[in-house]
């Protein structure tokens, strides 16, 4: 789907309580969430790096210290301490974190002005929903008069950042302009007010009547804007031709995640499209993307010559899109690099590569790589046989809801390696995957 920033919470200005429960909803599924559960060990451990400056350990103590878990209570005093200590050293999370409990009053008295200064710290470097927030603080007036154009200042600037919310009972990626509908659903669950009628049948209509004027006028990221709105029946009549003449007009204007919206439109797997799909057509707009400098795309067309979908499998280019990929920092790359190197796929099998690969990815909190790593300690491939790390490694997965790392945590109780040999504990772990 195409994507493109348009939040606009009218509702706000005679519903506070619904309006912040929506944004809400936005705003905490961004976070990391609160652990399930953290050892005292790895507390102190965390601790220790947090003192010494690792910024994902102060983040990490910030959401664990702010949500509680089952052997943590709740400290808003450490939580608070923590998401500073980590903004203060220039991460971008916690200034999200900050500005959120901020604006909302989470262990902290409400303050705008402060809300406010942390997104627009997080905002400078790129941080989607920072700018987003922006946008609805200045449209709905928070602490200062509204400025309408200053809040669409905010949402153009969002337009090629990613935006994840929930959506029904699964967990999808929307950003820009798709957030709207997903909006508009959630207020007509709850019950629109009068205002938020008004605001879909005026405010929207003239955001919308902006940005074809803008897209008319040749403005590559407007024409992604319109292609949304046509392709999803927000704010105009649904009309999918209309949708893919401006998403193309956008990609052949140079917009790169457009060529990728092409390419997922193309797929035999997108939707909101009439016309015929097929993996050469997607692979040819991937390609695009990649060569645009677009991760998603890099990551896209090294799949399809993986598996050789539409054109011939070509393990060698495979690899070198994921290369690309994983050099700007993509875990899902890193994750199917050590794959490639363990199976042996375009190059001699490495499993110390493979090994090193998936290291990386699982540094970036990847929970496959994070199961493969504790697979590997368990076989001793690439690396020399550790079932006590196996197990570490297996934990970290378990926690992420890695169904294959909590059968092998049962296997190691009922084996006794690594720990003492306990079935009750295995069946336990077995249970929770087949039950």
């Amino acid at each position: 789907m195409v994507k493109y920033i348009i939040l606009l919470i009218s509702v706000m200005t005679s519903n506070h309580v619904y309006a912040q429960n929506t944004m809400m909803d936005i705003l905490e599924h961004n976070s990391a969430g609160p652990a399930q559960y953290t050892s005292p060990e790895e507390i102190a451990e965390y601790t220790r790096l947090a003192e010494e400056g690792n910024i994902q350990a102060m983040g990490y103590l910030g959401d664990m210290y702010y949500y509680g878990e089952e052997t943590v209570p709740k400290d808003c005093e450490k939580a608070m301490k923590y998401y500073k200590m980590g903004a203060g050293h220039g991460d971008s999370t916690t200034m999200l974190d900050l500005g959120n409990r901020y604006l909302f009053g989470q262990c902290v008295a409400q303050d705008f002005q402060k809300a406010e200064y942390y997104f627009l710290e997080a905002g400078k470097k790129g941080v989607s929903p920072a700018m987003m927030m922006l946008g609805v603080m200045n449209e709905t007036g928070m602490g200062k008069p509204a400025d309408y154009d200053k809040a669409l200042e905010w949402y153009f600037k969002t337009a090629n950042n990613p935006v994840e919310v929930y959506y029904g009972e699964g967990k999808r990626a929307y950003s820009g302009f798709l957030i709207l509908p997903w909006l508009t659903e959630r207020a007509r669950a709850f019950g629109a007010t009068d205002s938020f009628k008004k605001y879909q049948t005026i405010d929207t209509l003239k955001t919308f009547l902006a940005f074809k004027a803008a897209a008319e006028k040749g403005d590559k990221y407007a024409m992604m804007a319109l292609a949304s709105a046509y392709q999803s029946g927000v704010c105009t009549p649904q009309d999918t031709a209309k949708g893919k003449y401006w998403l193309l007009k956008s990609a052949n204007a140079g917009n790169e995640r457009a060529m990728y919206e092409l390419g997922v439109m193309y797929s035999p797997r997108g939707d909101n499209f009439d016309g015929p799909r097929d993996y050469v057509t997607s692979g040819k707009w991937f390609l695009k993307a990649a060569e645009h400098g677009y991760i998603d795309g890099m990551t896209s067309i090294a799949i399809i010559y993986y598996h050789g979908r539409g054109i011939p499998q070509d393990y060698k280019k495979a690899m070198e899109w994921f290369l690309k990929a994983a050099a700007k920092g993509n875990a899902l790359a890193m994750y199917d690099l050590g794959l490639m190197f363990v199976n042996g796929e375009g190059v001699p099998a490495d499993p110390k590569k493979g090994f090193e690969w998936f290291s990386k990815a699982a540094a970036q909190d990847y929970p496959n790589a994070m199961a493969y790593l504790g697979r590997l300690y368990d076989m001793g491939a690439g690396v020399d046989q550790d079932y006590k790390k196996a197990m570490e490694w297996y934990l970290k997965a378990a926690k992420k809801g890695m169904q294959n790392a909590m059968d092998a945590i049962g296997k190691l109780y009922e084996d006794g390696k690594g720990v003492p040999q306990d079935y009750k504990k295995g069946v336990e772990w077995y249970s929770k995957v087949h039950h």
